[in-house]
């Protein structure tokens, strides 16, 4: 689990930043980083100081540009060493400073005369810090990188590529004298670091001391603590392997009294009707002689286990002769105090364990404490014992149970099979039903298509014949103006008749006439030609006239014939337009009877496929229904096969567990 991270707490003196700042960070429960910030706070406010004065030294000397920036930008990495430190990174800070000086020492034996210079004595208070900073590992990586910076400077000299500075002895004298400043305050911070470990290693052994003592104390009330409970892991052992209750109760009392002492122990168990707590077992003489004669006390009113087994809580007497509710028992003189404890399963009390020593306040917390612990699984024991004997009984009942049910099982999983097939089978009944019915619908509706087509026929029919009636109307009504016109016509060819007949007899006396007056102009000799040529002129002329009324009689007498036959043609066609009439309004009634009747069958065929509809629609509900159903049956099924498999795995259990129970007596 990672450690929450610490922030720093420093010391603030109120109302001066400048005393926080020269104040080291503290970090509370980590001691290792407290240190070494300390250090690292010292080390660092040096150099800070040197560089500051450094500084100030130059510009009054002989201000240099190059030597103030190098001195600004060495006071900044002290405050940011500072900064980084007081921001819980010490590592990164420790790191830093060492890399820094390191950098800066190198620098100097560069530009001071190379490895030649005092200042190459340096590197061995940087390795120092970096060892006292950030450990051993550190400290060897920072001497081994300066003997190879130191190889590679005295290479560089060796080739003449460093320039070649000569030390004077003030410089040398100056250099050293530094040297051992740091060397000196490096020793002094580690040396109060050491102290400051010893005082706190003298703190912990005294602390480990007193602890030792106690945990000494400790230890030994723990082996009392370790001896008593073996004694009830014996008790637990016992009821493990001792089938019989009265023989574990006894041998508790035993334990008892061979692990703590108590002369006599005894166990109380209360009677049916929870009026009694009654003694099942003792160790004492004195008890055995109780247990014969069946003692037992009167629950919440005599003694200390008549209270006990009427409160629920423990009852302890230290002084037999100053407690309140001590029954003195005249079988057990000796007693000087007495403890009982509740034999309780969860808050039912079933009984009470009774101790009684000879001495006075002869029991401790521990005792207590571990008796109750007894107390406690011998109630749990008693009450399986109690419930053992009823699980045995249940286990028989069920074992009873399991076989009727797994004979129901089997007997309702056969029928279930065959309701299965059955319903299969009328569900597949049912679809063939569904499928006629379909059928059946189909037709009723070309029946119906078919009965409106006939109704629109039978509907254009009356409409044709009452067309027909109409039309046969008017054919009679215009035969009978033509055979009036062909009357009239036949009156109007007699009338011609008879004109025919004056002309043929005007024609006629014209011959005779017109002989008359050939003969005359005979007579008459040549005054009489002309009008002898008249008379031949008119007489050719009768002649003509005579043939053209023969002709036009002829003519007159085959128009009369045709009259004639047309008048008896259109009496004929009036008799047969009459039949026509009547064949049409018989015709009419008939088709309007058949439209009728074919109206009322395609009403009928309609509500037919009505109800065939509705009876394809309750076919499709009884197959949904049967699919319902033969899907209920699949499931019930296999639940039936499945509640029979639990009921053959019930009675395989219930006789395995009859078994384990006839083993198994407590």
């Amino acid at each position: 689990m990672s450690q929450e991270k610490m922030m720093p707490v420093t010391t603030k003196p109120e109302g001066s930043w400048i005393r926080q700042f020269f104040a080291a960070p503290v970090f509370e429960n980590d001691e290792d980083k407290t240190r070494t910030a300390s250090l690292l706070h010292a080390i660092s406010l040096a150099f800070l100081t040197i560089a500051v004065v450094g500084t100030i030294l130059i510009l009054i000397q002989d201000f240099s540009l190059h030597s103030v920036m190098i001195g600004a930008a060495f006071v900044l990495i002290e405050v940011t060493i500072q900064y980084l430190m007081r921001r819980d990174n010490v590592q990164l800070a420790s790191l830093a400073q060492s890399s820094m000086l390191w950098v800066m020492i190198t620098y100097l034996i560069i530009t001071s005369g190379g490895v030649r210079a005092p200042t190459f004595g340096s590197y061995v208070l940087v390795v120092l810090i970096a060892g006292l900073l950030s450990g051993g590992y550190v400290g060897i990586g920072v001497a081994v990188a300066s003997a190879a910076a130191g190889l590679s400077i005295w290479y560089a000299e060796g080739q003449g590529l460093l320039p070649f500075a000569e030390n004077t002895l003030g410089s040398a004298w100056v250099t050293q004298t530094a040297h051992f400043v740091f060397a000196a305050l490096m020793i002094h911070i580690a040396t109060r670091g050491i102290q400051e470990a010893f005082k706190h290693a003298r703190r912990n052994e005294r602390s480990m001391a007193a602890s030792n003592r106690e945990l000494e104390t400790q230890t030994q009330e723990l082996e009392h603590l370790v001896a008593q409970l073996k004694a009830t892991a014996k008790m637990s052992q016992a009821a493990t392997f001792i089938h019989d209750l009265g023989t574990l109760l006894s041998q508790v009392t035993h334990m008892v009294h061979d692990q703590f002492g108590f002369y006599h122990a005894g166990i109380f168990l209360l009677d049916e009707d929870n009026d009694y707590a009654v003694l099942q077992a003792a160790n004492s003489e004195g008890g055995q002689r109780m247990l014969a004669k069946g003692h037992k006390l009167r629950v919440g009113e005599q003694g200390v286990v008549g209270y006990v087994t009427g409160t629920g809580s423990p009852r302890i007497a230290l002084d037999v002769g100053a407690d309140a509710v001590y029954f003195d028992n005249p079988l057990l003189p000796e007693t000087r105090s007495e403890m009982a404890l509740p034999l309780k399963v969860g808050e039912r009390i079933i009984g009470a364990l009774d101790v009684q020593s000879k001495r006075e306040a002869a029991y401790d917390k521990d005792d207590v404490m571990v008796l109750q612990i007894m107390a406690d699984q011998l109630a749990v024991t008693i009450e399986n014992a109690r419930l053992l004997g009823a699980t045995q009984e249940t286990v028989r009942e069920l074992s009873s149970s399991a076989a009727e049910i797994l004979a129901a099982t089997t007997q309702q999983a056969s029928g279930a099979n065959e309701q299965s097939a059955a319903i299969s089978q009328t569900t597949t009944t049912v679809d063939q039903v569904k499928v006629i019915a379909e059928q059946s619908i189909e037709r009723t509706q070309e029946v119906v298509d078919t009965s409106q087509r006939t109704v629109q026929i039978s509907r254009s029919g009356q409409k044709a014949v009452q067309e027909t009636i109409g039309n046969m109307g008017q054919i009679k009504a215009r035969v009978e103006s033509i055979a009036e016109n062909i009357l009239a016509l036949s009156e109007q060819t007699q009338q011609i008749g008879g004109i025919i007949a004056t002309v043929s007899d005007i024609a006629a006396q014209s011959n005779i006439l017109a002989l008359n007056a050939a003969v005359e102009a005979a007579r008459a000799g040549e005054h009489g030609k002309g009008f002898a040529v008249v008379a031949t002129e008119v007489r050719n002329l009768a002649e003509q006239s005579r043939q053209a009324t023969s002709q036009v009689r002829t003519i007159l007498s085959d128009i009369q014939n045709g009259i004639n036959a047309t008048v008896m043609a259109t009496e004929e066609g009036d008799k047969v337009v009459d039949q026509g009439l009547q064949l049409a309004a018989q015709a009419g009634t008939a088709i309007e009877q058949l439209a009728g009747v074919i109206k009322e069958s395609a009403q009928a065929s309609a509500q037919m496929m009505a109800g065939g509809r509705q009876q394809a629609s309750g076919v499709e509900q009884i197959a949904l229904a049967m699919q319902n159903i033969n899907q209920a049956t699949v499931q019930s099924l296999a639940s039936t096969r499945q509640a029979e498999k639990a009921a053959q795995d019930l009675n395989d259990l219930a006789r395995s567990l009859t078994e384990i129970v006839e083993q198994y007596k407590l």
